[in-house]
């Protein structure tokens, strides 16, 4: 059967626009596929076609919803995902645009893209529109609790029914003062007040899952009062009458998971079968995914190899942070996977000779891998021919990096413990890799330097290295929280680090500390502790960096992003890449947040 007339003319359409791309007449391609769009307007494609072109004229809030329609059409499309992704993450305002909430929700579900722009996208496409503005309109006049009271003491709102507001909690971070508040007083009145009753109500039930997942994603991050433990302590959980399928039981174990991760009370002969009989049967849904990932990466800890002692006491102090607070519990790797795009962006930094070695099998170290986000970015971005060694002084990071690498099908990555400061007295390391990628790990160290050279000895003359280090001048404000009266010291519990966010939380924007409040790392435990509250920090200048640079023998190739050196050249005309470092740390006491999220810079070994 032929398409009908209005496909063919949109095809048409579609063809000029092609044209007239490839000409370089973006307006007219601009009309050719919006009307292609107009002509077919169930045509996934045409629409992320459109948005291409739209954002290419700076029309950002159109793109913005042709690609959110696009994902309601088709909400496999992870192409548009990813685009709508890297729109959202220039935090560009998009005023009044109209988006698509099935397209946002669709975007959030997409393991390929980056949780953290699309959520926010979706919390500040929420609060500007009912029913969440209205509530909060209400909580900032009547109370949080009032208003927690009127979402579910009798019936379930609107708000906690709202799916694009579920599928936000459910896996992204919630990154919002107020809107925590809100959820820390439904969880308070959860626990305090609500009559068992309501719990036979399925929406209430299928939201108070969705907020225990979000307590898990961030990590039980939220201040809870002496009350809410008290209450939680009186229910103790019979996990024999649990796994029987005991609803109240069920309940208890419900409430009690809004609370600390109680997945880890089932012992390890207790299999799926078991799990399935929790009720009610949301609760053993989410309950199993979570343990059968608890019981994956236990496992693995028995099978990883231990490559070096781990003798120095700092690195000793460290690994026991992260053994118990592993960093950052990532879901999505937020990457976009097309074959050769890593080795082309290097090409910013090195000439394509340089890097014909990866025409060929090549190995790679990434010293301090942490969870694995990007070393197992590194290994699928490089592709084949690259064998990635990735190495960290957490176990516990290593499991979860392990269970990643295989989820996302990595598998030209081996996982080692070890600590850096060691791994140059194995012979088997020295001069053996052509890269190594080393982000935001040696200023954790007693002396970052001594790291540094360590990992010099295990790259090949003329190697590359990728280094992440933190910025004394752009963490003024964080060393100066060290001196708080309230700070409750590194390596404090839990329990004190909730007290001291929350502190922070109600602080006013000018005061100390404030500032935190917009970072992603304050809205989960572990990138709190990480950001704030870390065992071990040293932070470092830029002639520092250069020092050392000289002493080691090592050519300094250029900060990442690119895009930084353009403001390099407007305060120093005629800089010739990549800019003298003498010129960036001018730079960098003029602009004094240039480099918050830490010096990246590439280098190579003569």
């Amino acid at each position: 059967m032929p398409p009908p007339p209005t496909v063919t003319r949109a095809d048409d359409w579609a063809r000029r626009g092609s044209a007239a791309v490839d000409a370089g007449d973006l307006q007219t391609a601009r009309k050719c596929f919006s009307r292609a769009a107009e002509l077919d307007p169930g045509n996934a494609e045409r629409r992320f076609h459109l948005a291409i072109v739209l954002e290419a004229v700076e029309e950002y809030a159109r793109a913005a919803e042709q690609l959110t329609k696009a994902l309601q059409i088709n909400p496999q499309l992870v192409k548009a995902a990813r685009r709508l992704s890297a729109l959202f993450s220039r935090r560009i305002l998009f005023g009044d645009a109209r988006l698509s909430p099935l397209g946002l929700r669709a975007a959030l579900e997409h393991e390929m893209v980056g949780r953290d722009s699309i959520a926010d996208a979706a919390l500040c496409y929420l609060s500007a529109r009912e029913p969440l503005r209205g509530v909060l309109d209400f909580a900032r006049i009547k109370g949080w609790e009032v208003a927690a009271r009127n979402l579910c003491a009798k019936r379930t709102g609107p708000l906690l029914k709202d799916e694009l507001f579920l599928a936000l909690l459910r896996s992204g971070i919630a990154k919002s003062p107020e809107l925590e508040c809100l959820l820390t007083a439904l969880r308070r009145i959860l626990v305090l007040e609500i009559p068992r009753q309501r719990f036979s109500d399925r929406e209430f039930i299928h939201f108070v899952v969705v907020l225990m997942q979000q307590c898990s994603v961030n990590e039980y991050v939220w201040i809870a009062s002496s009350e809410e433990l008290s209450a939680i302590a009186k229910r103790p959980i019979a996990v024999d009458r649990l796994l029987d399928g005991d609803i109240e039981e069920g309940y208890n174990f419900l409430l009690a998971s809004l609370y600390e991760p109680t997945y880890n009370r089932f012992g390890r002969n207790v299999g799926s079968e078991e799990i399935a009989n929790i009720r009610p049967a949301p609760l053993a849904e989410a309950v199993a995914r979570r343990v059968k990932e608890y019981a994956d990466e236990q496992q693995r800890m028995s099978r990883i190899p231990r490559s070096t002692e781990i003798a120095c006491g700092t690195s000793q102090t460290v690994a026991a942070q992260y053994e118990s607070a592993p960093y950052p519990r990532w879901t999505r790797l937020g990457m976009n996977l097309r074959e050769g795009e890593l080795r082309r962006s290097l090409e910013n930094y090195f000439k394509p000779a340089q890097l014909s070695c990866m025409n060929d099998p090549f190995e790679v170290l990434v010293a301090g891998c942490g969870t694995g986000m990007d070393a197992i970015q590194i290994a699928l971005g490089y592709g084949e021919n690259a064998r990635v060694v990735a190495v960290d002084l957490s176990m516990s990071s290593l499991a979860y990096a392990s269970r990643m690498a295989d989820h996302f099908g990595a598998r030209n990555i081996e996982f080692m413990q070890a600590d850096i400061q060691e791994l140059c007295a194995e012979v088997k390391f020295i001069s053996r890799f052509r890269m190594i990628e080393c982000g935001g790990v040696l200023h954790h160290l007693a002396d970052p330097f001594q790291g540094w050279r360590s990992l010099i000895k295990c790259l090949m003359p003329g190697g590359i290295m990728r280094i992440s280090l933190y910025s004394a001048i752009a963490r003024t404000n964080l060393t100066a929280l060290r001196s708080d009266p309230s700070y409750p010291g590194a390596g404090c519990s839990d329990a004190q680090l909730r007290a001291f966010r929350h502190l922070l939380l109600t602080r006013e924007d000018d005061q100390l500390g404030s500032e935190l409040k917009g970072s992603s790392d304050f809205y989960t435990a572990s990138g709190f502790r990480d950001l704030v509250l870390h065992v071990s920090e040293r932070c470092l200048s830029i002639p520092e960096i250069e020092s050392f640079l000289e002493e080691a023998h090592l050519l300094f190739r250029g900060f990442q992003p690119v895009l930084l050196f353009d403001l390099l050249r407007t305060h120093f005309p005629g800089q010739a890449w990549p800019g003298k470092l003498a010129h960036w740390a001018e730079l960098e006491r003029a602009f004094p947040v240039l480099f918050a999220g830490m010096y990246k810079f590439w280098c190579e070994k003569t």
